[in-house]
């Protein structure tokens, strides 16, 4: 009866991906994030966000641009949210809530060279920044910022989904 629970588990966890895609984009989109001083929005919206760029633009240099974007692998974010999502939901399963711990470690490490990374402030080599860079810095502060939540928001929303799957099919089905 186990393997049935887990084969049934694995499964929801696969098949809510649209609703949960859904819903991580509606409570993570509302935030505004405006291009620096000196960048065109276009520009900015490639770098932050292709998916907010709109296709059949006149522009020819967006529309090829979403053309070789399209063409990239993109679904690896959706894959690692699925096993993650199926990860919690074995582990607390099998009562074996560590793994998750572990995992989540592991996330930390991994997200803090990226955070450094995106956010860090830089120094400035000669000891002075101009209104450019400090609005330059404030956008890759808001983008930072964003990136974070949608992964602190996916990450806690995987951990409780698996929880709430596993407590359901655990002593509601089995």
């Amino acid at each position: 009866m186990e393997l049935i629970g887990i084969i049934i588990g694995i499964f929801a966890c696969y098949i809510i991906w649209p609703i949960l895609k859904w819903w991580l984009n509606q409570v993570t989109t509302s935030s505004e994030l405006p291009p620096p001083d000196g960048i065109e929005e276009k520009d900015w919206l490639k770098l932050i966000s292709p998916s907010r760029l709109k296709s059949g633009s006149e522009d020819t240099e967006i529309n090829s641009w979403l053309q070789e974007i399209k063409r990239l692998p993109n679904s690896a974010p959706e894959w690692l949210g699925i096993l993650e999502r199926i990860l919690s939901f074995t582990a607390f399963f099998l009562n074996a809530p560590l793994i998750i711990v572990g995992w989540l470690a592991f996330k930390v490490a991994s997200k803090w060279q990226v955070w450094a990374n995106v956010v860090q402030v830089p120094k400035a080599s000669d000891g002075a920044i101009d209104k450019s860079s400090i609005t330059f810095l404030i956008a890759r502060h808001r983008w930072g910022s964003f990136i974070l939540m949608r992964f602190l928001i996916g990450t806690v929303t995987n951990v409780l989904l698996g929880i709430v799957l596993a407590y359901f099919i655990k002593y509601a089905l089995c």
